[in-house]
């Protein structure tokens, strides 16, 4: 299912646009004051408003890709992903069994996922296929942590962590992170080629532990 949506779901940019404008000087000469006219002072110029971040203009061009009930989920990702893209956009990613909304987004060679579920029944469906692939991975990959509870890195929210690698064969093998924080029917899970992370999963984590 994973493989499936990464190969069939072409990203579509996001573009983030910062309009400006420029006034052309007044071509009318004025007129100097009578020698003898006290100078007028000169009126002060109001204050320039700050300029907005570029990090702000992109994070809220992606936030513009996701639903209200995911926003929560996204907010710590949202400076630092791009190219996002809905089940509802023009080669957005499709729905998979159990969802009502996914957002597909890039972090580097990294794929992000965001998704609400139609009931916990459908969450819970997803986690028992995470967790069954993880298990049958277990022994190509020693080094992935077991499932379990785990605090998001940014918020503090406990949710259920679980590390997953689809199996090897004419297709690249993904190692991925799922997890769902306690009491949604949301999850966001991080898929990237195992090769690229040199049989090390620390990089892949510490983006997880900077975002959750």
């Amino acid at each position: 299912m994973i493989v499936g949506v990464l190969a069939g779901a072409l990203v579509a940019g996001v573009g983030a646009f910062v309009l400006g404008r420029a006034t052309a000087p007044d071509s009318t000469p004025v007129a100097a004051p009578p020698s003898d006219a006290p100078a007028e002072e000169p009126a002060a110029a109001p204050p320039e408003e700050p300029a907005e971040e570029p990090t702000d203009v992109f994070a809220a061009a992606n936030r513009a890709a996701f639903p209200g009930d995911l926003i929560p989920l996204a907010e710590p990702w949202l400076a630092d992903m791009s190219s996002c893209v809905a089940n509802t956009d023009d080669g957005g990613p499709a729905l998979g069994p159990g969802e009502r909304a996914h957002v597909l987004c890039r972090d580097g060679g990294m794929y992000l996922h965001f998704v609400a579920y139609q009931s916990a029944e459908g969450r819970a469906a997803d986690l028992s296929f995470r967790q069954r692939i993880a298990r049958s991975s277990a022994s190509d990959r020693p080094d992935a942590e077991e499932p379990g509870d785990k605090l998001g890195g940014v918020t503090g929210t406990p949710g259920l962590y679980v590390e997953y690698t689809t199996p090897t064969g004419e297709i690249p093998a993904l190692c991925g992170i799922w997890w769902n924080p306690d009491g949604t029917d949301t999850a966001v899970f991080v898929d990237v080629l195992c090769d690229s992370l040199g049989g090390n999963w620390d990089s892949l984590r510490a983006v997880w532990q900077r975002h959750s």
